[in-house]
């Protein structure tokens, strides 16, 4: 028997959809928050500039901790939008037996989709 399970993330904020789930620690307890892009930068605008003026910790709390921003080199985001459509995405991905995870997607996965997109 063949099963397709399909995952939406809840935006725990607002009830809208959301993006990515971002896992934070605070007094050795941890969180995970799904956010929309719109909630996540609204969180990194916050939480950064603590982030920054920490002292640099562990490779394991590091990466435990949240994962850094880029300032978008390697990236064609611009602005915190999306350069695809999410719903197309999800579409290829299903066509293509792609499994996707919670959260945002691989880059080299969304570069793959934009190019089979460009190519048709």
């Amino acid at each position: 028997m063949a099963k397709h399970v399909i995952e939406e993330l809840i935006d725990d904020l607002d009830g809208g959809e959301a993006d990515v789930t971002v896992r934070i620690g605070w007094e050795g307890e941890w969180r995970e928050l799904d956010l929309s892009e719109k909630n996540l930068d609204a969180f990194a605008k916050v939480f950064d500039p603590y982030w920054d003026a920490g002292r640099g910790g562990t490779e394991k709390n590091e990466a435990s901790g949240r994962r850094r921003r880029s300032n978008g080199s390697g990236s064609k985001r611009q602005g915190g939008r999306r350069d695809y459509d999410r719903g197309e995405f999800k579409t290829w991905a299903v066509e293509n037996d792609i499994r996707l995870n919670r959260g945002r997607p691989p880059r080299e996965l969304i570069d793959r989709f934009l190019a089979e997109a460009d190519g048709k």
